[in-house]
């Protein structure tokens, strides 16, 4: 079995990245942009990850059963 680090795709990126910017924006590291630069090719990915610090409130699940799942 081969690895995913002998596919030479994964080799080749690997190999040509030239530097890993990341900025944290916001307080808490709200916003964390990261750069990667290929110095063989004159391209760069953004990868932008947003980390929410502020939990989104979950709607409230149904407990009542539908009429189907109940059981007399």
């Amino acid at each position: 079995m081969r690895s995913a680090n002998d596919s030479p795709l994964v080799r080749r990126i690997t190999y040509s990245v030239h530097s890993v910017v990341e900025l944290e924006l916001g307080g808490v590291a709200h916003n964390r942009l990261i750069f990667i630069f290929f110095k063989d090719l004159d391209i760069f990915f953004s990868l932008k990850f947003k980390k929410n610090i502020k939990k989104k409130k979950k709607k409230k699940k149904d407990l009542s059963a539908p009429e189907s799942l109940v059981h007399h």
